[in-house]
């Protein structure tokens, strides 16, 4: 594995991000259900439909993984054969190997920083009419906001990618990465007073990102500890200890946290000073009284119920149906450039009759009788592609996955530093759902990054600048 994180098949920032999505989504919740089988607290909304058991739904849950997980194999297949012999055209000069974020000016990150500020700020002022969770996500309410914001909305993910490749690449001791880190700090806490939890890991895995990124670590690292060198053995320290810090965070702070916001959430607007008093000071008191086992549980569940979405794919096909989802996914998806201001009434992209509430997270939910229009879970990738096209969606996913992974890692291997921030910000960190996502939604993206790619390039000519 080490020498794949070294060649040239891929950049080392997707496969960095390849490698994290497939830890989240795949490894940790089917290491979780392999330990725990039967006895794994999956959603209980799957013993909500008739004639359904635990043992079956370890059998959905197992069919659905290793099937996933064929189709994922099958794409890496490609992508190493298909790069077998051949150089990627950004590769063919070694100096491109590795994005040298110097050739940017410090005036223009400055300036990248400036409208990052300025977008936050703006997220800031609004942050009161964005702190109810349930408000947030009513599908009453989709869609049904002003021009500005969307306009906002659309350039954000592009400029916080941008600040991101900063805090990645720039050098150290540099003011501008403390800046790009201060903001990534900020877009985490209010994402997570919004209720968004996995937020609160974004500047770990932007730092853990930086870290491994660096040539050093990338060829040395499995050396290091077997190194006589002082140098190399105080490298050594430094990175254990910045990844045993980052793991007692996640057990003794994230898990916590994320277990009292998903609790606190469900009646809406909350308060984050509240939840973190509620964490560590009213529960504290509380489990003293359970078993250390219990709480171990609780962990556990609060993981697994996160990160599985194998579990409500299985209901989206048992309920739907294969191959219901039809083609109207497809036509929302390619109408995404259109701005809805413009366009109210086009189809949603992903949902099956083009209102929000036929989209696969919502189907789940209201399918086994959970009366609430703010719920919504997520499904597997390949379970809504089977939605779509029935079995024979397994191939459909395996092409649409290998053409995006390799469009995506070319914009990010690009010396374009607005390519590769339009290539990371598809990637949606800090979820990284955008690494293997479903067709329609790999169209809508793709969609998107041509009107944007193309917009680049037509800047470019008329202004004569290369960014």
């Amino acid at each position: 594995m080490w020498r794949i994180y070294q060649s040239q098949i891929l950049n080392r920032l997707t496969i960095l991000c390849m490698w994290t999505a497939l830890t989240m989504w795949y490894f940790l919740p089917a290491g979780i259900a392999g330990i725990y089988q039967e006895r794994t607290p999956f959603s209980i909304f799957y013993l909500y439909q008739d004639n359904v058991s635990r043992e079956t739904w370890l059998q959905d849950f197992t069919i659905l993984f290793v099937l996933e997980s064929l189709a994922v194999l099958c794409v890496l297949l490609l992508i190493l054969a298909n790069s077998r012999g051949k150089q990627h055209p950004w590769k063919q000069n070694p100096t491109n190997l590795k994005y040298d974020i110097d050739s940017i000016s410090t005036k223009t990150k400055l300036v990248i920083l400036i409208v990052g500020t300025i977008m936050l700020v703006y997220k800031v002022i609004n942050f009161g009419n964005n702190a109810d969770y349930l408000n947030n996500n009513s599908a009453d309410g989709y869609g049904n906001v002003d021009a500005l914001s969307q306009i906002i909305d659309f350039a954000r993910p592009i400029s916080y990618s941008m600040v991101t490749l900063i805090a990645i690449y720039e050098q150290k001791r540099s003011n501008l990465v403390r800046i790009a880190f201060a903001q990534i700090v900020v877009e985490s806490i209010l994402s997570t007073m919004s209720g968004a939890r996995i937020y609160m890991l974004t500047p770990f895995i932007i730092f853990a990102f930086r870290l491994f990124s660096s040539d050093t670590i990338a060829k040395k690292m499995p050396l290091f500890m077997f190194s006589q060198d002082r140098t190399s053995q105080r490298e050594t320290i430094r990175l254990l200890t910045t990844f045993f810090a980052i793991f007692l965070f996640l057990i003794y702070i994230f898990l916590p946290i994320a277990k009292t916001i998903g609790e606190a959430r469900s009646g809406g607007e909350f308060n984050l000073y509240d939840v973190v008093i509620d964490t560590f000071v009213n529960k504290k008191q509380s489990s003293q009284l359970g078993s250390e086992a219990s709480r171990k549980m609780d962990d556990v569940e609060s993981v697994f119920i996160k990160l599985d979405s194998f579990t409500n794919g299985s209901i989206l096909n048992n309920t739907s149906g294969y191959g219901t989802g039809g083609i109207v996914p497809y036509i929302g998806s390619a109408l995404v450039f259109i701005p809805r201001f413009i366009l109210p009434e086009k189809p949603i992209a992903g949902t099956s009759d083009g209102t929000i509430y036929t989209h696969p997270s919502r189907i789940v939910t209201r399918s086994l009788g959970v009366q609430s229009d703010a719920m919504n879970v997520p499904s597997s990738p390949l379970s809504i592609t089977f939605w779509h096209f029935g079995y024979f969606g397994f191939i459909v996913f395996i092409l649409f996955s290998f053409l995006h992974l390799r469009y995506l890692d070319y914009l990010i291997n690009s010396p374009s530093f607005i390519y590769k921030a339009i290539g990371l910000s598809s990637l949606n960190l800090p979820g990284f759902t955008g690494v293997f996502p479903a067709p329609d939604v790999i169209i809508k993206d793709c969609v998107m990054l041509f009107i944007i790619v193309w917009t680049v390039n037509l800047h470019r000519k008329i202004t004569k600048t290369v960014v």
